[in-house]
């Protein structure tokens, strides 16, 4: 699939007009900026965000309300922008992360001049969060998934040191990154971390399909995979400097019982194995299966192999950096 293909700058509806007509434009730029993002194409990324901010979603959300107030788009802090505003700002500013890492000069800029109305969305609470306007319908109340209870998502909030909006979730990401807090990098970026708040804005949206809303959210993901990946390969280069070998069924000096190579190398380098769908998977052998996957990858590199031979099963060769 080619994505170089330019997309016609969209009309802003005026004020009255149809929903429909007015979610026409938002969905072409969106569903461009997530196939950037999915097919990882940086440039086309940055090119569809330079449409939308800073001042398409606050124009867009300003054209729809009455023109009888004498305040602009630009000097009002109450224009409430359509609920997909949210996972683009997030994919805007996680994009600024992943593009410039590890330097945070560019993220913090573009957070700190974001427009008020965006600003005031990724602060909004999660239980707080503003809908896309007077008569559209709250978010249906869903059930807690099985594979994330009340009291996995507490674990966030406390443990990751996250607090209850999207500001919040990238300010803590961002310091993690900064700190190489790899503990709490690694709750920060599982799913349910971040998941929660794409969710309750976009199912908030009368005019956002289900297909979207995957998009989104996928889309995010690949962000914050890229992040773990940049984060991880100043550690990987200091262990294949310390360790000319590793055996991961072996417990490591000093390690509590139970405790192994391998899972002390998932806690490292943030490995986690995870399900067809995308959740992370725990206990048995998955913090094993994790590192080998990697190590296989790191194989096709030239930076490990397999120790050949019997018995040797788990012992892998790492090769200096």
């Amino acid at each position: 699939m080619h994505l170089h293909a330019k997309v016609r700058p969209p009309r802003i509806p005026y004020a009255g007009e149809c929903a429909c007509a007015e979610a026409r434009p938002i969905a072409v730029y969106e569903t461009s900026l997530h196939l950037s993002v999915l097919f990882k194409s940086p440039a086309q990324t940055t090119s569809t965000l330079s449409h939308l901010f800073p001042a398409f979603y606050v124009a867009l959300a300003h054209a729809r309300t009455p023109t009888s107030t004498s305040r602009t788009p630009e000097h009002d802090a109450s224009t409430q922008p359509p609920p997909t505003a949210l996972a683009s700002t997030l994919i805007f500013l996680l994009h600024h992360l992943v593009s410039t890492y590890p330097s945070q000069l560019s993220f913090h800029t573009q957070l700190r001049q974001l427009h008020p109305a965006l600003e005031q969305l990724l602060r909004a609470p999660l239980a707080t969060a503003p809908s896309s306007g007077p008569g559209t319908p709250s978010p249906t109340p869903q059930p807690e998934p099985a594979s994330q209870p009340a009291d996995r998502r507490r674990r966030f909030v406390s443990d990751a040191g996250v607090g209850q909006s999207p500001y919040d979730w990238l300010a803590a990401l961002a310091r993690c990154l900064r700190r190489r807090d790899y503990a709490r990098l690694g709750v920060l970026t599982e799913h349910a971390a971040f998941g929660r708040f794409v969710e309750v804005n976009l199912n908030a949206s009368i005019n956002t399909d289900e297909d979207r809303r995957d998009l989104a959210e996928e889309a995010i993901q690949v962000l914050v995979d890229s992040l773990l990946e940049k984060a991880r390969g100043p550690t990987w280069n200091v262990l294949r400097t310390a360790y000319r070998e590793v055996h991961l069924r072996a417990a490591p000096t000093g390690a509590n019982l139970g405790d192994t190579t391998a899972a002390w190398l998932a806690r490292s380098l943030v490995l986690r194995a995870t399900s067809a769908g995308g959740e992370v998977l725990h206990g048995g052998d998955t913090g094993y299966d994790a590192v080998t996957a990697w190590l296989e990858e790191r194989s096709t590199k030239g930076e490990a192999r397999r120790k050949e031979g019997e018995g040797m099963e788990g012992r892998w060769i790492l090769v200096k950096a």
